[in-house]
């Protein structure tokens, strides 16, 4: 399983075990170095593409537990080992259902902020671009094992179509909503629209 690249805690690894990127299959493990490229896969887009907003405001860089209400973030429950839940159906069982830990920042509201993580598409145009898509914490799992709570995943509808690489890293920048989206694949929590999508150096 590939995870959240950048300096994510213990809390954010437990979680992430999670998207559906079609199959029960090998999982990578991410690169550790901060300065790691992601490949060479994808572009910037939109004004804040260099994590600054028109009005010359700095982007806040984020870790995947500031998304969680503080509440949440010291809470002794651990979650288990999470394990593809198949069936006598095999890879036809259906999706397992999604966590329902945590709740989302209030704090985060309107907030020009960056966000690393991995890219699961939701929706592409005719060149094969992705138009829409969901960030998470982990990439390299399957329907099969419940997908992150939706404080830990974000809808995001970038500044213009991307191309991206599975189990490839990205950035995102741009303005933070709180803002419920129930997706064919998962519930979210936040929303961001027009961002910005970097690769992960």
């Amino acid at each position: 399983m590939r995870t959240a690249p950048p300096r994510t805690g213990a809390l954010a690894a437990s979680l992430g075990l999670a998207l559906l990127l079609a199959a029960c299959g090998s999982r990578e493990a991410p690169p550790d170095d901060a300065s790691a490229a992601a490949g060479g896969a994808g572009a910037a887009s939109g004004p804040s593409a260099v994590g600054t907003a028109p009005d010359g405001e700095r982007a806040r860089e984020l870790e995947w537990e500031d998304l969680l209400a503080p509440e949440y973030r010291d809470d002794p429950f651990q979650f288990p080992e999470l394990q593809p839940e198949h069936d006598a159906l095999g890879e036809a069982a259906p999706p397992a259902p999604q966590l329902a830990f945590g709740g989302p920042n209030p704090e985060l509201q309107g907030r020009f902020v960056r966000l690393p993580g991995f890219v699961v598409p939701l929706e592409l145009d005719e060149r094969g671009r992705v138009k829409e898509f969901l960030l998470a914490p982990y990439a390299g799992a399957c329907i099969h094992v419940p997908p992150p709570p939706p404080a830990q995943i974000v809808h995001v509808v970038p500044a213009a179509p991307i191309e991206t690489r599975l189990f490839e890293p990205y950035w995102i920048v741009g303005r933070m909503e709180l803002a419920e989206s129930a997706t064919a694949l998962a519930k979210t929590s936040y929303r961001m629209r027009g961002a910005a999508v970097l690769p992960y150096r």
